[in-house]
């Protein structure tokens, strides 16, 4: 009896997991960072990062998958592992699955790393397909990227099998003409037809393996100018060897609820801003961080008092981000240096 009931109770929270999951479209989230190359930031055993924003609001539970499978030419789907006899197809190819633990909101930034140990910023993350060549030679390893000639990431929900695609970056090169299930092209993919609308997948075309949306570059909570804005190449900054590291809780983070927290005066600003600040974010633990438009921190400071003077003096000319943050919540607001 006690069986029978933890069979049904765990077919009770599959049905409420699936019910809870919001369905996702093509374009409702964007890359806005890769690195290929990063072992500049951490071991090699945390390879390969992946940065993505939400572009529209989810509930808890809403699962999306990341892969470096490539996209067949001769079949709308993914390669698959030796498909023809040994070392064909994708054998050097892996997903990872992200999941959202509470409810997130639109313009909400997820950082994972994916290769060895996959791990993330906010909610979970699970390697789900380990690459077929990593479980025959170990250590596993699941999205692992090239810094070479191409690579590519694709979103999407559902299976391997039967995926509904959200969005795709590809690295390095243009999109493959052609590939067929048995080709073993490690970093082959065509870009999806599901995907070949505008905004709905990046090319950056640039050298190396390293890219990073500018942090000047801020979420309006319009999908359509989000998009335009985050897929435009003018926008990201590229390094061929050297890996990027960003601030997610504020990186083109919408302001829109951030007005009541603090404020920031004058604007422009030419030696001192004033950072009038709610009590319910000043506390002994409080800082803040003070970054630059391409995501690099140039001051640093604790928060004492609700009403605080901070000295830019000696800043440039130019658009920053002061993002403030505790142990309970982190917030940011850009400002202008004159």
């Amino acid at each position: 009896m006690i069986k029978k009931l933890s069979f049904f109770a765990s077919l009770i929270l599959a049905f409420n997991s699936l019910v809870a999951q919001t369905t996702l479209t093509a374009g409702d989230i964007a890359f806005v960072m890769v690195n290929a190359t990063d072992n500049s930031l951490n071991s090699a055993s945390n390879d390969d990062n992946v940065s993505f924003v939400l572009l529209k609001n989810i509930t808890a539970g809403t699962q999306i998958s990341f892969t470096d499978f490539g996209w067949r030419s001769d079949s709308p789907a993914f390669q698959s592992a030796n498909p023809c006899g040994a070392s064909t197809g994708a054998v050097t190819d892996g997903v990872v699955t992200w999941t959202a633990n509470t409810s997130l909101p639109y313009g909400t930034i997820i950082h994972m790393n994916v290769r060895n140990n996959p791990s993330v910023n906010k909610g979970t993350i699970a390697g789900t397909t380990a690459s077929y060549n990593s479980t025959i030679n170990p250590p596993i390893y699941y999205v692992s990227l090239s810094a070479g000639a191409g690579e590519s990431v694709i979103a999407f929900q559902g299976t391997l099998a039967s995926p509904t695609l959200i969005s795709a970056i590809r690295l390095n090169s243009s999109w493959s003409t052609t590939l067929l299930n048995c080709d073993f092209t490690p970093t082959g993919s065509i870009q999806p037809s599901a995907l070949s609308a505008s905004g709905n997948s990046f090319l950056w075309g640039q050298v190396g393996g390293n890219g990073v949306l500018k942090s000047s570059v801020v979420f309006t909570g319009n999908k359509t100018t989000d998009l335009a804005n985050i897929y435009n190449v003018s926008n990201w900054n590229f390094n061929p060897t050297v890996a990027f590291q960003i601030s997610t809780s504020f990186l083109g983070t919408s302001e829109q609820n951030t007005s009541k927290k603090f404020n920031i005066y004058p604007i422009p600003a030419k030696n001192t801003i004033t950072v009038g600040i709610d009590q319910s974010i000043t506390d002994s633990d409080s800082k803040y961080s003070i970054y630059d438009g391409n995501g690099k921190i140039v001051l640093t400071g604790k928060i004492l008092k609700t009403n605080q003077k901070i000295s830019i003096e000696k800043l440039s000319k130019g658009i920053y981000f002061l993002q403030i943050k505790n142990n309970k919540e982190s917030i940011s607001k850009k400002f202008l240096k004159d």
